[in-house]
C-alpha cells in the first residue's frame, strides 16, 4: 500500500524531531553557524518581517500588555534599575496602595500628576516609596 504525499511528510518530520532531540548540541553548533555565517542577510529577512508585519506586532503587543500588566511593569521596573528581592510582591502592594506615602493624595490615572509612581534609588535601586507623580518630580531628589 503506497503512503500519500501527507503521511510522507509526516513521518519524515517525525524522524528529523527524534534525530534533533538526540543530536541538540550539533544542531545547536549547525544553527550558530548558520547564524554567524548568514547575519546580513537574516537581518534583512527580519527588518522585511518587520515592515510587513507592524500592524500584525503592534496588535499582539498591545493585547500582551493588557493581559499581563503585572508583567509589563515589572520588566520596566528592572529595565529602569529598581531591585527588590520579590518583584511580584512588591506589584502586589504597588497596585494595592490607594495613597501617596508623602502627601496623602488619593490616586487619580486621569491626571496626570495624581497618577502611581514606584519611588526608588537610581544609585542603589533600592525602593522607597510608592507616591503620586507630583511628589516622585519635586519632593525626592538625589
Amino acid at each position: 500500500m503506497a503512503l500519500s504525499n501527507e503521511e510522507i511528510l509526516i513521518r519524515a518530520r517525525a524522524r528529523s524531531k527524534i534525530y534533533r532531540d538526540n543530536n541538540k548540541e550539533k544542531e545547536r553548533a549547525r544553527h550558530l553557524k548558520y547564524r554567524t555565517e548568514n547575519k546580513e542577510i537574516l537581518s534583512v529577512k527580519k527588518q522585511i518581517y518587520y515592515e510587513e508585519n507592524k500592524d500584525k506586532r503592534k496588535k499582539y503587543s498591545n493585547n500582551y500588555r493588557k493581559e499581563h500588566p503585572a508583567q509589563v511593569t515589572i520588566y520596566n521596573w528592572k529595565k529602569r534599575g529598581v531591585v527588590d528581592t520579590d518583584m511580584e510582591a512588591l506589584y502586589d502592594f504597588y497596585i494595592s496602595t490607594k495613597k501617596c506615602q508623602i502627601c496623602d493624595k488619593v490616586f487619580d490615572n486621569t491626571i496626570k500628576m495624581d497618577t502611581r509612581c514606584l519611588d526608588h534609588s537610581h544609585e542603589t535601586g533600592e525602593v522607597r516609596f510608592i507616591v503620586c507623580n507630583y511628589c516622585n518630580l519635586h519632593n525626592l531628589k538625589e
